[in-house]
């Protein structure tokens, strides 16, 4: 286990999904990228989604918005990518 988990503080009612954005775990990510599609109003399929590593894109044809997160050095943290 990590000697140091970085605390993920965010409002979920609005979830950032930006390059850079840090989530505790991939369970936490999760539940954030549901809650984000929720909120924006679109569909997304889930491309890959392991312990390390999830890729999602937005479900609707021709819809060029993709997300693709993935553990940092500790192990544990979820980073988004792209």
């Amino acid at each position: 286990m990590p000697e140091h988990i970085p605390s993920t503080i965010y409002d979920k009612d609005d979830t950032p999904m930006i390059l850079g954005s840090i989530y505790s775990n991939i369970d936490e990510f999760r539940l954030a990228i549901a809650q984000y599609a929720i909120k924006k109003e679109f569909e997304f399929n889930i491309i890959r989604s392991e312990p390390g590593q999830y890729t999602a894109k937005c479900a609707a044809q021709g819809c060029k918005w993709r997300i693709h997160a993935s553990v940092v050095a500790d192990g544990v943290t979820i980073m988004v990518c792209i």
